[in-house]
């Protein structure tokens, strides 16, 4: 089960294991040299990112925690 607060992802190991950002799957991700995950909760990269495609709506955080927004690793942690 996801852990989730207020609307906000937690940043828990368990999020972290289920999250989808450092997977193969993301092409921003994986083309930025990126080393973190769990943006919607942790938020936005410190690396100026150059937006290549966003499986966040595919990520079992996002689709338990109704999540609206995409790209969080740009656009920082959901509200």
């Amino acid at each position: 089960m996801v852990k989730k607060s207020h609307a906000r992802v937690e940043n828990t190991n368990e999020n972290y294991a289920d999250c989808l950002c450092y997977t193969e799957r993301c092409p921003t991700y994986n083309r930025s040299g990126l080393t973190a995950g769990l943006f919607c909760a942790r938020g936005r990269s410190e690396k100026t990112l150059e937006k290549r495609g966003c499986v966040c709506p595919s990520c079992p955080i996002w689709a338990e925690c109704k999540l609206n927004g995409v790209f969080f690793c740009v656009y920082g942690a959901a509200q």
